[in-house]
């Protein structure tokens, strides 16, 4: 039988297969892990490995989609797409992110003791996660860590999961399982520290409505259907012994999901609002959180005027040929220099990777400025298909027409939402005084790149709040503070649900909100 053999940094392994095999199957197979977030059918474009020699299929239409000139004429092919014909020699040139906690801050040695009580936060979002020992009796931070999603390879986004969850019972299980071992993995890490298990009272999980269902194996399936987009979902997990006792926690540890609001406005957004203290004044005040599934809140001085619109994975850097999660490797921030190179920040000052959200951004709203790219996404050069961000004279990543189509969409669906919820309030862009984006795509965002391609109003760019995780800091504030969760349900209270398939005229924001210009919010 032919042979695949995988060369990589640190081991050399072969593996025997069917001729006609694609290459990701049989990494899978072999439980070789690869990037990968469309379930195989190549949009996100992840799995890319190089073939250093033997045959392989020719290319599909979709890896030309995804793949640039020079990705190709180097060998680059995605892994669901190309089938190994002879014996094959491979690289894989985006290996997938091992689950590994990483530490978001350093421990507060004063907050870790054997009297005090903790408990446990956790913001379970579609791309990453995050944890926190939260000391209760203090009420302060002792550390926290982050993790990517491992569903990650059910899809980028919560509607593929879903759908994964729904065709398959071992599927969904799997789905919910592999969060709980993730936290059990952060257990382990909070056992090295110098307190007993005993001393943590609770642990409390916010997200949006999607995950909490897929995490406690219940009313997935509901979410599927419009009809319970702006219904409350019962997500709360029922388990709660079997929880305990997988997560080594004692028989009074209290497990528990704060709430949703409804199908598609999750409890991470309420936690934000808690947060940020959205509501807590008089002055008018909007919250974008933006992910797959963008939600924002729109404060009036009395009411919240809420909603969600499907972001896509763009602002995560999936289903864009040169993108990758905000994660080490990752280029959060990018600009031209005079000598046509181009400049860039990269998480964890390591060799760059791609680039994540932020400065898919940021490249998109210099183009634009410099008159390489049309308000309508299309080069300048119009013969091109791809404009080349030089590095270095070797080291180079192709924007193609197709990652800024994508991008486009996903910024119309937040910018026409922003305009719906104004008006749906009775307010102008003059009332407005603060701005919060949250999430990990917002915390590195260039303020005026973001306005210039009409991604956050146009107001002045210190009413402009970058958080990087309101989330998790909400649901510490839940933790011990009987204030916040009464804030919380007050908050639940004041929230009118603005379901963007019924809105008047979003279809016509929607596609006015796919050029790049600012955005246009009534005066």
């Amino acid at each position: 039988m032919p042979a695949l053999t995988l060369i990589e940094k640190n081991r050399k392994m072969q593996l025997e297969f069917k001729t006609g095999t694609s290459i990701l199957n049989l990494l899978c197979a072999a439980e070789i892990k690869v990037s990968s977030a469309c379930t195989g059918c190549g949009f996100c474009g992840l799995c890319r490995v190089k073939i250093l020699h033997g045959e392989a299929s020719a290319l599909t239409a979709v890896e030309k989609s995804k793949l640039s000139s020079q990705q190709i004429q180097q060998g680059m092919r995605l892994a669901c797409q190309a089938k190994a014909l002879s014996d094959l020699a491979i690289s894989i040139e985006n290996p997938v992110n091992v689950l590994k906690w990483k530490k978001l801050h350093s421990v507060n040695k004063t907050a870790v003791n054997s009297q005090d009580q903790y408990g446990i936060a956790f913001d379970l979002g579609t791309t990453h996660l995050r944890l926190s020992l939260w000391n209760i009796s203090r009420h302060c931070r002792v550390l926290a860590w982050t993790a990517f999603n491992p569903q990650f390879r059910f899809g980028a986004d919560v509607l593929t999961r879903l759908t994964a969850a729904q065709n398959s019972v071992s599927d969904a299980l799997e789905l919910s399982f592999l969060i709980k071992q993730s936290i059990k993995n952060a257990l382990q890490l909070i056992a090295k520290l110098p307190l007993s298990i005993a001393q943590i009272q609770q642990l409390l999980v916010v997200g949006n409505t999607p995950m909490l269902a897929l995490l406690s194996h219940k009313n997935f399936q509901q979410l599927l259907d419009p009809k319970y987009w702006t219904q409350a979902v019962d997500c709360q997990i029922d388990d709660v012994s079997e929880w305990q006792t997988f997560l080594g926690l004692q028989p009074q540890t209290l497990i528990a999901s704060a709430p949703p609001l409804a199908g598609f406005v999750g409890s991470d957004l309420l936690a934000g609002i808690l947060a940020t203290g959205l509501t807590r004044s008089s002055d008018c005040a909007l919250l974008i959180d933006f992910g797959t599934n963008s939600e924002l809140a729109l404060w009036d001085g009395t009411r919240l005027w809420i909603s969600s619109v499907p972001g896509g994975p763009a602002f995560e850097g999936a289903g864009i040929s040169c993108g990758i999660p905000a994660a080490t490797g990752a280029i959060y921030r990018i600009s031209p220099k005079p000598d046509n190179y181009w400049s860039c920040q990269v998480i964890g000052n390591v060799a760059a990777v791609g680039l994540c959200g932020s400065a898919l951004v940021d490249a998109i709203a210099h183009l634009l400025a410099n008159g390489e790219l049309k308000k309508n996404g299309r080069f300048k050069n119009t013969a091109s298909n791809e404009y080349q961000l030089s590095l270095t004279p070797i080291h180079s990543f192709a924007l193609k027409k197709q990652d800024i189509d994508i991008f486009q969409r996903a910024k119309a669906a937040t910018g026409a939402a922003q305009q719906q919820l104004f008006k749906a309030a009775g307010l102008t862009a003059d009332k407005l005084s603060r701005v919060c984006v949250c999430g990990a795509f917002g915390q590195f965002l260039d303020v005026k790149n973001a306005q210039l391609i009409g991604l956050l109003p146009q107001i002045a760019a210190e009413k402009i709040e970058l958080y990087e995780n309101t989330a998790l800091t909400g649901c510490e504030l839940l933790l011990s503070s009987p204030q916040a969760f009464a804030l919380f349900k007050q908050i639940k209270v004041q929230a009118q649900i603005v379901n963007m398939a019924h809105a008047l005229n979003f279809d016509e924001s929607f596609v006015d909100n796919l050029y790049l210009q600012p955005l246009l919010l009534e005066k």
